[in-house]
């Protein structure tokens, strides 16, 4: 992975957000490295990123469910809805930080 290039406030406000238990919402133009930022931001802590795909809601469900199944290893597990997942991952103690990415 290349390295990080002038992120330093960014990364330090995510922490800081981070440390206060607060939401953040990442977003701006195309190919700023808003990616490459939340990947550095996670590295090293209790995380589950997300990639969505450019389709249905019921298609982006059952991917994330299938990539929960694997990362947690519960074969099998399938959500019916996105309130189910999010019910899922808070009801565990090794994630602190969930990451959809576009």
């Amino acid at each position: 992975m290349k390295p990080l290039i002038d992120r330093r406030e960014e990364l330090r406000t995510l922490e800081e957000w981070y440390n206060k238990g607060r939401v953040a919402l990442i977003f701006g133009r195309r190919r700023v490295g808003k990616t490459r930022l939340v990947l550095e931001f996670i590295k090293n802590k209790r995380a589950v990123y997300l990639l969505a795909a450019d389709s249905t809601l019921e298609y982006n469900l059952a991917k994330f469910s299938e990539e929960l199944s694997e990362r947690f290893s519960v074969p099998g597990l399938r959500f019916r809805d996105f309130e189910e997942l999010f019910r899922f991952i808070e009801g565990r103690s090794d994630v602190d930080i969930v990451v959809i990415d576009e």
